[in-house]
């Protein structure tokens, strides 16, 4: 992945220039003769960041020159705090996915400027994913190609990550002790809310979580692997073609070290709706375990790991809680709330 020498990054799309794409795609030897003539740009997506379509034309035809590439940008006017999911995923890609066994975007260009407090991503354009809606979730087809690819990826690093680079750790209590009262502020905010829609019973699990976060979580960091991080369908997207299937794995900002657990709680909480989870998610973590298992990897209590995967999850979900029912996230964080009373976590909470 590819670093241009110039100082600043453009704002996209005020700032973006024919002459900087083509540097850039220069610099990492995507292109060696042609150089870009034109280009349009569409926004497609609002999120923690901001993401762009940027289609590229060039005077000339060359192999691996993209039509089309993707952008990731901070939003305007926001500074960027270090050590957050950009400076992550900018090292995910320069360093760790080359050793990965899975579909991920190649990247162009990624830099995170320490003295604007900026930073830009550069990705690949696929095409042909697989529709999903998100109030029905997934097919069967996409979610056991999602769970080996999974499997995979966590049987290969499983006790290995001292190998990869330094990423967040689940197993450092400074990380812990950050989600902790990460979640006892956003418990503060939206306890209200929780007490009038879901009842004593979640209200419950809450009110006993505060102030006992990192050491209920401790469990899930050891033994580590390599975590997605943000393991739900619309991350990782089912690609047909050519009579092939396969997983796209893309928005590597959350990527860390941590339990298997972890990734197969997301998947299968916001994958699918509440009904669909509680038909499914017993098959989801045997699936996943007994790929796992099939590489040679001892995991003695994938269902317990679960359970404990999806208290976490709850608990990242409630610490940035914003009281705004109705919206998307409100419907993932019920998902969780509802998977949390379910699977009875509060016999977790130490």
């Amino acid at each position: 992945m590819g670093q241009s020498d110039m100082h600043g990054l453009p704002r996209i799309p005020d700032e973006l220039s024919v002459e900087w794409l083509t540097e850039v795609l220069r610099a990492n030897n995507t292109l060696t003769v042609s150089r870009v003539t034109a280009f349009d740009v569409t926004q497609i997506g609002v999120f923690s960041n901001v993401i762009w379509r940027i289609g590229l034309e060039y005077d000339r035809t060359e192999p691996y020159a993209p039509l089309v590439l993707v952008a990731k940008q901070g939003k305007p006017a926001a500074r960027i705090p270090t050590g957050t999911g950009f400076q992550t995923e900018i090292k995910f890609y320069r360093e760790i996915a080359p050793q990965l066994q899975l579909r991920v975007p190649q990247a162009y260009y990624g830099h995170y400027d320490e003295i604007t407090g900026t930073a830009l991503l550069l990705l690949e354009y696929v095409a042909g994913s697989v529709p999903v809606k998100f109030t029905e979730g997934i097919n069967e087809t996409h979610a056991i190609c999602v769970i080996n690819a999974l499997a995979k990826m966590h049987a290969q690093w499983w006790q290995q990550v001292d190998e990869l680079p330094a990423l967040p750790r689940l197993a450092d209590p400074l990380f812990r002790t950050a989600i902790a009262s990460a979640f006892d502020r956003g418990w503060q905010r939206s306890r209200d809310y929780f007490e009038a829609t879901h009842g004593p019973e979640f209200l419950a699990i809450g009110d006993a979580l505060v102030g006992h976060v990192a050491d209920s979580i401790a469990g899930l960091g050891e033994p580590a692997t390599l975590l997605h991080g943000d393991a739900h369908f619309e991350n990782l997207p089912l690609l047909e073609g050519n009579g092939e299937q396969e997983v796209f794995f893309h928005d590597w900002a959350a990527t860390h070290y941590g339990h298997a657990a972890f990734d197969i709680a997301v998947f299968s909480v916001q994958s699918y709706a509440t009904d669909s989870r509680r038909r499914w998610e017993k098959q989801v973590v045997a699936m996943h375990a007994d790929a796992v298992r099939a590489k040679g990897i001892d995991w003695q209590d994938p269902w317990g790991d679960y359970r404990r995967g999806v208290l976490y999850w709850m608990i990242r979900m409630l610490e940035d809680a914003e009281l705004r029912p109705g919206a998307e996230p409100w419907i993932v964080i019920d998902r969780y709330v509802a998977a949390a009373v379910d699977l009875e976590v509060a016999e977790l909470i130490v």
